[in-house]
């Protein structure tokens, strides 16, 4: 969860290519969407801009389990309190540099999932894959 920053560009190519599978969330939602969004989806770790540090506490007061927390701050941005375990650039700054690429194995794996503002009810997931249309 950040605005329009690096971060969220490297995030859509290096989450895929870690295995994992991307959610960036809309800054603009309430702290129990952002919860349900975060439960629905099985959310492992939230990299999350300090700017959105109260609705993000919020949204985690709200789950039933823990979630790490990577924080990262816009240095363009107004900032906030600190949110998370680790800072995003520490985590990049501890990564093997020999990691190789983990590409998704079938064109219909999925790398991405979003979800619909939820405007008449719960938000509803929308995965995203690398298959080439028809």
């Amino acid at each position: 969860m950040a605005p329009n920053v690096p971060l969220l560009l490297e995030a859509h190519f290096a989450v895929p290519m870690a295995g994992a599978v991307l959610n960036a969330i809309n800054t603009r939602l309430d702290a129990a969407t952002i919860a349900y969004i975060l439960d629905h989806s099985e959310a492992k770790v939230l990299i999350a801009d300090s700017e959105y540090h109260g609705v993000i506490r919020k949204a985690l007061a709200l789950l039933d389990r823990p979630l790490r927390v990577v924080e990262s701050h816009d240095p363009e941005g107004p900032g906030g309190e600190s949110l998370g375990e680790i800072d995003y650039e520490t985590l990049l700054a501890a990564g093997d540099p020999g990691f190789e690429a983990l590409p998704p194995l079938d064109e219909w794996d999925s790398i991405a999932v979003n979800y619909t503002s939820g405007t008449t009810g719960n938000p509803r997931a929308c995965s995203i894959t690398i298959a080439a249309p028809i």
